[in-house]
């Protein structure tokens, strides 16, 4: 399958800059640095856009498929991570990592799940801690989960109808 991916890439390169703004903001109460991975959980999926971002990014870096696949055998985390993280707790694709690993640190604001219910708002437990809730944290440091996830689905649709959703691993990225 061939699919332009532009879109969707300039899609991710504005949600990189919005997570690097918060977190130059918010530096004092974000605990997110290279190796953390405690959001890195394993079971995640992602669509069909997302994963053909990741294979064209394995495909074009030479020995990561080998990498990917000896991680994968070696599973230096017994399965409580992501099996794209290495020994070190770094992620073997991270250029090409699709949304869910891109906000996740950040606040993240979702509308209200019904009626006179309020809005969840969610972050990475180490960070903000000095906080009594992140209702203290500016709305601009937000990010917006709900206009987030439909963008994503609207670039998703644009090559995928159905909404298919796979697994995050080297086995289903790499169509094996």
């Amino acid at each position: 399958m061939s699919v332009d991916l532009a879109r969707y890439r300039e899609f991710l390169a504005k949600v990189d800059s919005k997570f690097s703004g918060i977190q130059t903001r918010q530096s004092a109460r974000m605990a997110c640095a290279g190796g953390c991975h405690a959001c890195c959980v394993p079971g995640l999926a992602v669509f069909r856009i997302e994963r053909e971002n990741l294979a064209a990014h394995v495909r074009g870096t030479p020995g990561l498929a080998e990498k990917l696949a000896a991680l994968e055998a070696a599973d230096p985390h017994a399965g409580a991570r992501c099996a794209f993280l290495d020994e070190t707790g770094r992620c073997a694709v991270y250029p090409a990592r699709p949304l869910v690993c891109r906000s996740h640190g950040a606040p993240l604001f979702s509308s209200a799940p019904s009626p006179g219910e309020p809005p969840l708002l969610d972050a990475c437990p180490l960070n903000f801690t000095d906080l009594g809730t992140l209702a203290e944290v500016p709305a601009s440091d937000f990010i917006n989960l709900d206009t987030a996830n439909a963008i994503l689905v609207a670039l998703n649709l644009e090559i995928d109808v159905t909404g298919e959703r796979f697994a995050l691993n080297a086995a289903t990225i790499l169509g094996r």
